[in-house]
């Protein structure tokens, strides 16, 4: 796409998309310890804390892409899949928390989906590893124990309120399969709203 405000037929532009979510947002950061459906991590971290997070957009790509039909493979039942058209904006994010378990900069991309009814929300989803990507978040336990692939998140959502969300999962493999668990570590909300549970 050529710029910002190159029309598309979705009905929106990346300016658009751009738009719900640039700039920076006063948040509160609520720590939901040990809190999944099927794996228990420790952080050592509670209660709440401000934070901020500053989107911005210096000359990243803008894709728009069209929709996406997937057959199925071999003689199934299975139904086809479609990937929605969407925009996306590759942008910068900085994720700061005033208990320094943030002090994160990161690309991200932005992006929103064609609907047939109310417009998705411009979001983004980002592996967040924190050995590396800044703050002092240190992972103390996790149960159950040794999972052969563990993996961190940072997910947010751009509407009236930016909310999002630090998300872990881990994969258990054994004879019979794999199993996979989820959890949702701490929720990020705009400053004065009422947290979640």
């Amino acid at each position: 796409m050529a710029s910002l405000t190159t029309p598309t037929p979705l009905g929106f532009t990346a300016g658009d998309v751009l738009a719900a979510a640039q700039g920076e947002h006063a948040l509160t950061l609520t720590w939901h310890p040990r809190r999944g459906d099927s794996v228990f991590l420790d952080f050592g971290r509670t209660g709440a804390t401000q934070a901020s997070l500053t989107m911005s957009h210096e000359g990243g790509a803008l894709r728009h892409v069209a929709a996406e039909r997937q057959e199925p493979r071999g003689p199934t039942n299975d139904l086809a899949l479609s990937c929605p058209s969407r925009l996306e904006v590759e942008a910068r994010m900085h994720l700061r928390s005033d208990d320094g378990a943030f002090d994160t900069v990161l690309p991200v991309v932005l992006v929103r989906e064609e609907s047939d009814g109310e417009h998705p929300l411009p979001a983004f989803t980002q592996p967040f590893d924190p050995e590396t990507d800044g703050g002092d978040l240190v992972l103390l336990d996790i149960q159950p124990p040794d999972p052969d692939d563990f993996g961190l998140e940072l997910a947010f959502e751009f509407g009236d309120e930016p909310r999002g969300e630090l998300r872990a999962w881990a994969t258990y493999r054994s004879g019979s399969g794999a199993a996979i668990g989820n959890a949702a570590l701490a929720s990020f909300d705009l400053l004065g709203a009422p947290a979640r549970e």
